[in-house]
């Protein structure tokens, strides 16, 4: 599984530092709004899901939205591990 780099701007800079990389609260942030949006979506599926006659490609959006959350929830995850110094596996 590769991970995805950041590297990081000085602000005196307009080049990326390169050897540096951390991650900032501003990455960490997205991801939970990214996550919030992702739930938000989901519940809205479920919501208008009938209660009969369910059609498959309705049930394969909330499956989509389901993988992404979690997707986004690991990647979370393994961001406060790296800014705690646990290494990730």
């Amino acid at each position: 599984m590769e991970r995805e780099l950041y590297r990081c701007v000085e602000p005196d800079l307009d080049e990326p530092v390169v050897g540096r990389k951390y991650f900032t609260m501003d990455r960490e942030e997205e991801l939970q709004k990214e996550i919030e949006e992702l739930e938000k979506k989901l519940n809205d599926r479920e919501a208008s899901l009938p209660a009969h006659s369910v059609r498959p490609q309705q049930m394969l959006v909330i499956e989509e939205l389901e993988t992404a959350i979690q997707g986004k929830r690991k990647e979370l995850d393994e961001l406060r591990k790296q800014k705690q110094g646990s290494p990730v596996e």
